[in-house]
């Protein structure tokens, strides 16, 4: 689904300044069940809440006082509504009410800004090491090669390959595997269609991997998946922090400070849920790729 008019609409419902037919439609789209869309309300109406405090503070004249109260005064004694005779000139409580409109429009539009840089800033996705036959859309990669939005990348028998997200986590694509990047603006969004993939991110990275039978979701934590394609399953850890998972339609949550683990089975008919132990992944293969990251 094209998102892009829905965040304009996210942009001005956490201003209260959409209309009944939009503000319905928005509210009718995020029951439906986008978590993107929800995710991105909440960052735009924490930023709306901070627009007052985003320009310095600055003490007032001590003369202020004086002159408000002069100003109300004089307006007593001498009532304007609208324009003078001349009607070039607006009344001065026009005035003050045109600069205090003119100062949250700019609020607005400075939050807005920093609402955009956030969402459109994502750090580059670069191949930061790599061993044996890595392959990019097909092609052999090189490394510091940089990831966009629909690339495939494939490793080969007893090939390896890490993938710095920037300043945000770093991921280690095993031998044998396909991963496909979906996503680098809102969130880092992943397609893991076959092997193993073990990630480390820092604490608030909006991640998430798919696999044939789960979507797994994150911000920040230790966490390591792979893929059984011949077997319709998914081996899924949470070796330290909190996952998010969306099984058929299900959410559940794996939360551990030392390894948590699923098995995911897909039959035909249901999908079968079994406790595991750690398996394909070990403590100093976490530790080596924290001390590359960190």
């Amino acid at each position: 689904m094209n998102h892009e008019p829905i965040e304009e609409l996210l942009a001005a419902y956490s201003l209260g300044v959409l209309d009944e037919r939009e503000q319905k439609s928005l509210e009718e789209h995020m029951q439906s069940g986008c978590d993107d869309c929800r995710l991105q309300l909440v960052r735009m109406r924490t930023a709306s809440s901070l627009l007052a405090y985003s320009l310095p503070l600055k003490a007032p004249a001590a003369t202020l006082k004086k002159k408000v109260f002069a100003e109300l005064e004089g307006q007593k004694q001498k009532p304007q509504i609208g324009m003078n005779r001349r009607g070039n000139r607006f009344a001065p409580h026009f005035r003050a009410r045109f600069m205090i409109a003119g100062l949250v429009f700019a609020l607005v539009l400075f939050g807005l800004y920093q609402m955009w840089v956030h969402l459109n800033g994502r750090d580059a996705i670069v191949i930061s090491s790599q061993f044996g036959a890595v392959l990019i859309n097909g092609a052999p990669s090189k490394a510091n090669a940089a990831l966009h939005i629909g690339d495939t990348l494939t490793t080969g028998p007893a090939a390896q390959v890490e993938i710095h997200f920037g300043e945000q986590g770093l991921a280690r694509l095993g031998e044998n595997a396909e991963l496909k990047l979906v996503q680098n603006r809102r969130i880092y969004a992943l397609e893991l269609n076959q092997g193993s993939l073990l990630s480390v991110l820092k604490s608030g990275t909006d991640y998430r991997v798919k696999s044939l039978s789960t979507v797994a979701s994150v911000r920040g934590t230790i966490f390591f998946m792979r893929t059984y394609p011949d077997r319709h399953s998914t081996y899924v850890c949470a070796c330290k922090g909190t996952l998010f998972m969306t099984i058929s339609g299900v959410d559940r949550e794996l939360v551990a400070n030392n390894h948590k683990a699923l098995i995911i089975e897909e039959s035909e008919f249901e999908i079968h849920l079994v406790d595991a132990a750690l398996f394909h992944h070990t403590d100093a293969q976490i530790k080596d790729l924290e001390k590359r990251f960190y």
